[in-house]
């Protein structure tokens, strides 16, 4: 586990939040929490392993949206692991019928944070849940473009 664990954001409470939902509804852990963990090298002993990130859901969707959310410890950021893991979640959130629209919300003074969103297909689209906080969108039209095809 690298020093600057854990990533920005990743705190206390948000963990226990997330552990509170779970004991609430164990079938539902695949719409939480998920850890990045970076494979590296085959040493002695196998292949090494470093905690380097958390991403997910922020629940399952409700009304046909889900937001995601995610971080990466400083040593690890601008090495495409948060677009990694934005464009898995996307793949995983518009593989189900139901979720229309996947949302993030961000700090406008986060701009990497805005860079992965944007790189990702996302769009601004106006004042996030909290006063200062940026929301974007993806719909599953926009996704299904992004990837040439309807869906």
């Amino acid at each position: 586990m690298p020093d600057s664990w854990p990533p920005e954001f990743l705190d206390g409470p948000a963990l226990e939040y997330t552990l509170e939902r779970l004991r609430e509804c164990a079938e539902q852990r695949d719409w939480w929490l998920h850890f990045i963990v970076l494979v590296h090298g085959a040493g002695r002993g196998g292949p090494g392993r470093t905690l380097i990130g958390s991403a997910g859901y922020k629940g399952p969707p409700a009304d046909g949206v889900v937001e995601i959310g995610y971080g990466i410890v400083r040593s690890h950021q601008r090495r495409g692991y948060a677009s990694e893991a934005v464009q898995m979640l996307l793949t995983r959130a518009f593989a189900v019928p139901a979720v229309e629209r996947v949302i993030a919300e961000t700090l406008p003074e986060l701009t990497p944070s805005i860079g992965v969103l944007r790189k990702c297909g996302f769009e601004a689209i106006g004042e996030g849940s909290e006063p200062g906080v940026i929301r974007f969108e993806m719909t599953r039209a926009m996704y299904a473009s992004s990837r040439g095809g309807t869906r």
